[in-house]
């Protein structure tokens, strides 16, 4: 998965992270958990939202370890490139 990918994961579930967004700001501020949703469907959009953040934390824990492994290999094959008289010798 790419940053367009991600993009577009984000850009199409932009609504639940906005719910989501809102829920927290409205506990923070001190609102009466009662006060946190615009009723049912809004903890639905809420609780989707709080998905869609869980979802892009794996993604970019993927992409995260699919940079390092990449660099890991750039730099095995950096050392097989480079002469050591150490070890050629």
């Amino acid at each position: 998965m790419n940053k367009e990918d991600i993009d577009l994961f984000f850009a199409k579930n932009i609504n639940f992270v906005r719910a989501a967004d809102e829920a927290v700001r409205r506990m923070e501020k001190g609102l009466p958990s009662d006060r946190w949703f615009d009723g049912h469907a809004g903890q639905v959009r809420a609780v989707r939202g709080i998905k869609v953040y869980r979802r892009m934390a794996e993604l970019f824990a993927e992409a995260w370890t699919a940079r390092d492994e990449m660099d890991r290999q750039r730099g095995l094959e950096s050392m097989e490139a480079t002469p050591d008289p150490m070890r050629d010798g």
